[in-house]
């Protein structure tokens, strides 16, 4: 908690939480944290859609075995019901009585959209949800979701985007610019992989650190910050001192040729749709700190 209000202070306004993070022990603990925090210096980003509870219903994303006890079965479970409640028990849990943005955290092909997007407008009307996004979503879905909603702007789309996973750029990217999303990234640095500078480019990485005074992590982070469609980097720290080399990456600015050299280093995959569904799983469970399968 301490580390949140350090964040806070520095001037990180933007959280991004889920009910998945922890089980809903996160959203407890950040609840904790923005006690005393005026409501207006912070944007809360929520989400919907997976639910591990006995009564969910729908596919299985992925079956969780690291907890104590049976496994956890969690599922895409994005109709009315469970959609309201997702959002009614993170404000519960976030002590709040508004989330700045909520978030399908992934498509439910087996809920009819118009019901998941027609829940989300009646709670924004409600004046319990500001925004409507999307995450780990592809092109087709965005557009949809957007008609679904009509007139009221899709606001943003979160998907993982960083120098090693890059498929974002060859789907999403053209839509989200065509619908004008925020685009908010997620594991920016691959699990910390990049911060490792681990496997393939790890050498590149490390020279451009040492030529820029930085670490591996920043420069990663610097690539990803400078391109155009770009709104946010979800960034992940567990203590102050990451928190800073994190923030140093704000104020780095590389040469083109710098980014011309990583690019080349990290090229643009050519995923099949099942490896890039693997890939978006993968990224999930290191989010939540879970070995699990899919």
């Amino acid at each position: 908690m301490a580390l949140w209000r350090a964040a806070i202070e520095r001037g990180f306004s933007t959280l991004d939480t889920a009910p998945l993070y922890g089980y809903g022990a996160v959203e407890e603990l950040l609840g904790r944290a923005l006690a005393g925090v005026r409501r207006e210096r912070v944007q809360i980003l929520g989400k919907v859609g997976l639910r591990w509870s006995d009564d969910a219903r729908g596919r299985v994303l992925f079956v969780d075995e690291s907890t104590s006890g049976a496994p956890r079965i969690v599922r895409c479970d994005a109709r009315p019901a469970s959609v309201r409640d997702d959002v009614e028990q993170s404000l519960r849990r976030l002590r709040v009585e508004h989330l700045d943005l909520v978030q399908v955290h992934v498509p439910d092909v087996e809920t009819p959209l118009a019901e998941t997007m027609g829940e989300l407008l009646e709670l924004r009307r409600r004046g319990l949800v500001l925004a409507i996004g999307a995450s780990n979503a592809p092109a087709h879905e965005l557009r949809a979701m957007q008609r679904a909603i009509g007139t009221t702007p899709l606001a943003s789309v979160q998907p993982e985007w960083n120098l090693s996973a890059r498929s974002f750029e060859a789907d999403e990217l053209a839509a989200a610019r065509a619908l004008q999303l925020g685009v908010l990234a997620y594991s920016p640095l691959d699990g910390g992989r990049l911060a490792r500078a681990e496997g393939a480019g790890g050498a590149l990485l490390r020279e451009l650190a040492a030529a820029h005074r930085a670490t591996p992590a920043a420069i990663a982070l610097a690539w990803l910050l400078a391109q155009p469609a770009l709104s946010a980097a979800i960034v992940g720290a567990s203590s102050l001192a990451q928190l800073a080399e994190l923030e140093a990456a704000l104020a780095l600015r590389l040469a083109s040729e710098d980014l011309v050299r990583l690019e080349a280093e990290f090229p643009r995959p050519l995923r099949s749709l099942a490896a890039r569904a693997r890939r978006t799983v993968g990224a999930l469970l290191r989010r939540i700190g879970v070995r699990g399968r899919a």
